[in-house]
């Protein structure tokens, strides 16, 4: 087999441009996209940056972008709290919940909350089975 080397700056224009087309025809037909992300972690650290980065590239493409900003110390609770009521709210489109949690708060439960439908990363267990199945398009970018 032979290595196949792959322009990551191309494919990421490329995968920009094609988002960038499905947002406008969203909000062409009066829907706004909204990427909700729920962290809770120190700031000034690399979760955090990724997030201040995601909020930044959902700027570039016109995509409301609302981070959840919840203490370090966030309980099991606090967390699910936020991620039910999102998971429940018509106007967030996509969730995604930032790791690490804070300790003592169970990763796997977590992601079981989200909504398959809001899903962005495919870590619900029911997406994950539409995965193993070929019956999702949807794969976790850490897959």
């Amino acid at each position: 087999m032979t290595a196949r080397l792959i322009d990551g700056k191309a494919l990421a224009a490329s995968h920009r441009a094609a988002i960038a087309e499905r947002v406008r025809a969203l909000r062409a037909q009066g829907r706004t996209p909204r990427l909700d992300a729920v962290i809770a972690a120190e700031p000034d650290t690399a979760p955090y940056v990724y997030a201040e980065n995601q909020g930044r590239t959902c700027a570039e493409l016109d995509i409301d972008h609302r981070l959840h900003r919840l203490p370090p110390g966030a309980t099991f609770d606090d967390v699910a709290g936020r991620v039910l009521l999102l998971s429940a709210d018509e106007d967030v489109s996509g969730i995604m919940v930032h790791l690490p949690l804070p300790a003592g708060v169970d990763a796997y439960r977590i992601q079981t909350m989200i909504d398959p439908a809001k899903d962005v990363e495919g870590v619900n267990p029911a997406n994950i089975g539409n995965i193993v199945y070929g019956r999702s398009s949807l794969v976790p970018c850490t897959a």
